[in-house]
């Protein structure tokens, strides 16, 4: 293995142990589903309470999971 790939596993071993304790990953009950160099996967429950009254969610919501 070379340095940048010991690297790369370090860093996205760093960021899934941080996203357990992300305040709002953790308010809107988001999963990371999979993560690697350039590629990560997340799931959320949409709430009625995500939702403007045109039912489209909120930007924020959107952002927030990006």
């Amino acid at each position: 293995m070379d340095t940048e790939t010991s690297n790369t596993d370090k860093y996205l071993q760093l960021l899934k142990e941080s996203i357990k304790s992300d305040p709002i990953a953790s308010f809107l009950n988001m999963q990371v589903i999979e993560l690697r160099p350039g590629y990560s996967k997340v799931s959320l429950q949409l709430l009625p309470e995500y939702q403007n009254f045109n039912g489209f969610v909120f930007g924020g919501i959107i952002m927030a999971i990006a």
